[in-house]
């Protein structure tokens, strides 16, 4: 079997979506008095955001239990070193968009998704 797409806590998932975004962290930046810019770089991290279009009830319990821990390790692919990698992300917020509750089966709507920070 292949590398799975993502991998959280050990776990493995296929979102509908992943966008990568990378991240530059400043300290005692700014413009100067003739307008250029000063720049003191800290760190670039790295930020998954993730959707799923649709999706089970299990799916989203297995998700929600895996992205639990307050940090936690993801594989994913890093198109800037061009394999999958391994760090340790958080989630700072979830969003559950739960669409009905019919005859006592839950139904989530159409675009479950967070964004996995870099630690």
């Amino acid at each position: 079997m292949g590398q799975a797409f993502i991998t959280m806590s050990g776990q493995d998932f296929t979102p509908s979506a992943c966008t990568i975004i990378y991240q530059d962290l400043d300290y005692d930046s700014g413009r100067a008095m003739d307008g250029s810019m000063m720049r003191n770089k800290l760190a670039t991290k790295v930020s998954l955001n993730l959707e799923w279009n649709t999706i089970s009830v299990q799916e989203m319990s297995r998700i929600l239990k895996a992205i639990k821990p307050t940090f936690f390790p993801v594989t994913y692919f890093s198109p800037e070193e061009g394999k999958f990698i391994t760090s340790e992300f958080y989630v700072a917020e979830k969003s559950v968009p739960i669409y009905s509750y019919i005859n006592g089966e839950m139904r989530y709507n159409s675009g479950f998704s967070f964004s996995l920070v870099e630690r």
